[in-house]
């Protein structure tokens, strides 16, 4: 949560959502939590007196590249009037995946079955239940 959402005048905005976007960021490419293992209660004070995660030193294979690591940093800004919008956030990463030179597949799904009978049921083998990736051909059911 944005450190100024901890006031008791907090109001919601999109600076404090573009705030929790950039946690977002760190927690998808990192595959950690942000504070490590700070204790939950200790999480907002520390926040408000400036606490922000730090790089990981050897993330998951994709990585952070240093202007995605910049882009996430800006969305922690003290000043929430700095932070990217999220049309920025939109470019950035419309840019990287036009420009990466690793590329996730996504999950594998397997089909298992009885042996030259139909599929019993789908299995996905990524810790990402979100996205499938779809064979070029879709074997007959």
């Amino acid at each position: 949560m944005a450190p100024e959402l901890f006031s008791e005048d907090a109001e919601p905005s999109t600076e404090a959502d573009m705030y929790a976007f950039g946690i977002v960021v760190y927690e998808v490419i990192a595959g950690a939590r942000p504070y490590g293992q700070r204790k939950l209660m200790e999480i907002p004070v520390l926040t408000v007196h400036g606490l922000r995660p730090s790089r990981p030193e050897d993330p998951t294979p994709i990585g952070f590249g240093q202007g995605t690591w910049e882009f996430a940093e800006r969305c922690w800004d003290e000043n929430r009037t700095q932070r990217p919008l999220a049309r920025a956030a939109l470019e950035h990463f419309e840019r990287v995946a036009r420009t990466s030179t690793i590329v996730d597949p996504g999950p594998t799904i397997r089909i298992q079955g009885p042996a030259g009978g139909a599929p019993s049921r789908l299995e996905n083998s990524s810790r990402n239940l979100c996205e499938y990736r779809r064979p070029s051909t879709v074997p007959p059911l």
